[in-house]
């Protein structure tokens, strides 16, 4: 749970070397009770992690486990030349079960990542109408969405819908034929009833049920929206997140995220993501 807060809750500037200090420490102490017993047994070539976790740890983002110790003294810096982050060592990829991954890997993709299509809705034209947000406060207008979203196309020759027609007729319509779904937008998740997760589109949303209902093919679903990968702990199921809808609906892989994220950073970021994939390297 320390180690959770210290990633999803708001930075406080004032705090911010407490906060360093207790992210590196719990990051490392996870790694301490999780890795030394299990990567000596593992062949030394190993490269590629996939983690099927059980309860809390459905919450845990191993990249960001710490191999080595941070001194207390340490000034506070994340930069990747400071910390030992799981992910400078491996690749890691999860699944929600031993029984679904064999299942996945006899399911055929054809691997053509060209066949792009993004959805960035607008949502200034909806202000007067009732609340859609998770919370008591209406939707805001997302600033970068439009741009992670044309940018990306342009980049892997794909089809960008922006605007009103980021719409759920059109997602409806459109995601089926296509290998790599992007959605750049807002999100919800339940944590009491999973089927009611929303992600939203122009002019309504997709919840849990909507989603479970659709037939997609696609290789990746790339949900590039708050709190894609929260939701419900189930014991024995996992969490029962959008990613986990977006999955049960046909999408071989998801990319998601653990918390709210700044728009703008997170369409830099999905840039750098979609330039690495398109020069060969792989989704995890």
């Amino acid at each position: 749970d320390v180690f959770r807060t210290t990633l999803t809750a708001p930075a406080k500037r004032q705090l911010v070397a407490e906060d360093f200090h207790t992210y590196t420490t719990s990051a490392n102490e996870l790694y301490q009770l999780l890795f030394p017993f299990i990567l000596p047994e593992i062949d030394g070539d190993l490269r590629h992690l996939i983690i099927i976790p059980d309860h809390q740890l459905n919450y845990v983002p191993f990249e960001l486990l710490l191999s080595q110790n941070v001194p207390t003294t340490a000034t506070a810096d994340f930069h990747t030349s400071n910390l030992s982050y799981l992910i400078e060592q491996f690749a890691v990829s999860y699944d929600y079960s031993a029984t679904l991954f064999c299942k996945n890997q006899e399911r055929k993709y054809p691997r053509d990542y060209a066949s792009f299509i993004g959805f960035a809705p607008d949502f200034e034209l909806y202000a007067e109408q009732e609340n859609r947000g998770c919370t008591e406060d209406p939707l805001f207008q997302l600033h970068c969405n439009r741009r992670e979203v044309s940018n990306i196309s342009t980049l892997m020759g794909g089809k960008a819908l922006l605007g009103e027609m980021a719409n759920t007729t059109n997602f409806e319509l459109e995601a089926v034929n296509h290998l790599i779904i992007h959605l750049a937008t807002h999100a919800c998740a339940n944590e009491h009833t999973p089927m009611l997760n929303k992600i939203y589109l122009s002019d309504n949303h997709l919840s849990g049920i909507d989603l479970n209902n659709l037939r997609l093919n696609a290789e990746l679903a790339v949900l590039s929206a708050c709190n894609t990968g929260s939701g419900k702990l189930i014991k024995g199921e996992g969490v029962m997140s959008l990613a986990r809808s977006f999955m049960t609906a046909g999408c071989n892989s998801t990319l998601m995220s653990m918390w709210a994220g700044n728009d703008c950073a997170t369409s830099d970021i999905m840039l750098y993501f979609y330039q690495e994939l398109k020069a060969g390297r792989s989704k995890d």
